[in-house]
């Protein structure tokens, strides 16, 4: 009797119902959909002896963040391989790529990723976790990983032709590069392919926003949102970006109306370290903006982060962190970020780089312009090191901006919005 197959032409070990049950979940990780959590239970459930299973529940239960929960699935995935002969070779890669990742392994579940797609280059699962702006690429520290992540998605475009989740991350390495029609085409044909895939609209977001198409973006984020439930797993971030685009196109109240209707600091279906970021984010450039503190909106945003990410050693998270304890007067949590940051600064450059740029976003909230001039132009070509996207990093830029308009340094900051004229003036530059 023949196997039955995922959507990419790999063998199965599970019956066809089961099978079936774990193509949908798949596809729900991969457009990042409401439902992830409940498709990949619905695998287990069918057949708990399908290893493979297992590790999608694993990658479904640490996309938001619970860990401990993850460990346990991945435990079992494992344990199935020990007591099972019948899992083929490309199954037990799989696990063991993939184990390493949720272990929190990722140089070693990076390197045992590209060994196990040069034998299975379409094993869309073990391959998702290299791509992306919060892979193993994206979060390297490395300071050409850009160019390391698009190389990758050149490297297999061919062995997912006409794929809608392909395509969709294929385009994102080609914007953050810098290649936006190129880019614009192909992520144009993933959503004619799948037009509810999440990641999709998220790179349609961004090339907006590398566009400098404020009206464009506003208008394609409302429409797709629209259709998108809160419990998704873009949902806030793909706010985030319509929020960003209300402020630039100084529509100030429906900004700060999308924060209250989507940036609930209480919520649970936003990933951690999106929780952190986009909202940190969000709050220092809505201050940039207006020029108005909201101490209680920091407060409840410290709060929520020393439960959900309580913990030290994301580079991209501690960069944001230090913004969010000036703000919130914590001193004792700040002296602490910079203890942990120091103590890895000297093995890690993303590391150090962050602690730069994390000591200029205090600067800046105590209005020592100066300092913030000195120290962010010092790290200037390191910041892709800390990761993120560009248009998240341009959090640095619009700082930069905002301290040399208020040093009066007018021909350097022309000479900014010159190098990076999506970051708008802010209103309080204007």
């Amino acid at each position: 009797m023949t196997a039955p197959t995922d959507r990419y032409g790999n063998s199965l070990s599970t019956d066809a119902a089961t099978a079936a049950l774990y193509i949908e979940g798949v596809d729900a990780m991969l457009s990042a959909s409401d439902d992830l959590m409940v498709r990949s239970d619905a695998v287990v459930a069918s057949d708990p002896n399908f290893a493979l299973g297992h590790v999608l529940c694993a990658r479904s239960l640490a996309s938001y963040g619970r860990g401990s929960e993850a460990l346990l699935a991945i435990s079992k995935a494992r344990d199935i391989l020990v007591n099972t002969f019948s899992v083929s070779d490309r199954e037990r890669g799989h696990v063991h790529a993939l184990g390493l990742l949720i272990e929190g392994r990722g140089a070693e579940a990076l390197v045992a990723i590209k060994s196990h797609l040069s034998m299975y280059p379409r094993d869309a699962v073990v391959l998702q976790p290299a791509t992306g702006i919060f892979g193993l690429i994206g979060f390297s520290g490395r300071i050409d990983r850009e160019a390391e992540f698009l190389a990758l998605m050149n490297e297999y475009a061919a062995h997912y032709a006409n794929d809608w989740w392909f395509s969709s991350i294929h385009a994102f390495a080609e914007c953050e590069a810098g290649f936006h029609d190129a880019a614009a085409k192909r992520v144009q044909r993933s959503l004619e392919m799948n037009p509810r895939n999440g990641n999709a609209a998220h790179v349609q977001a961004h090339l907006h926003y590398e566009f400098q198409d404020d009206n464009g973006g506003a208008a394609f984020l409302r429409e797709w949102l629209s259709g998108y439930p809160k419990t998704s797993l873009l949902r806030t971030h793909l706010s985030w970006h319509l929020a960003l685009v209300e402020l630039s196109l100084g529509r100030v109240d429906a900004a700060w109306q999308l924060f209250r209707d989507e940036f609930d600091t209480t919520q649970a279906h936003a990933p951690p370290l999106n929780a952190l970021t986009d909202i940190v984010s969000w709050l220092w450039r809505a201050e940039l903006a207006e020029g108005v503190a909201r101490p209680q909106e920091w407060q409840a945003v410290a709060e929520r982060v020393a439960v959900v990410v309580p913990k030290f050693g994301v580079v991209f998270g501690d960069a944001h962190r230090a913004v969010m304890y000036a703000k919130s007067g914590d001193s004792n949590a700040l002296a602490a970020l910079r203890e942990a940051i120091a103590a890895t600064s000297d093995t890690r450059p993303a590391m150090r780089a962050a602690g730069v740029v994390g000591e200029a976003l205090v600067a800046a909230t105590e209005a020592r312009w100066h300092e913030v001039i000195d120290r962010l132009e010092s790290v200037d070509v390191d910041v892709v090191r800390i990761g993120g996207s560009r248009a998240q990093r341009d959090l640095v830029v619009a700082t930069l901006m905002t301290a040399l308009h208020q040093t009066g340094q007018t021909e350097r900051l022309a000479l900014l919005r010159a190098r990076r004229p999506q970051v708008r003036p802010l209103p309080l530059m204007r």
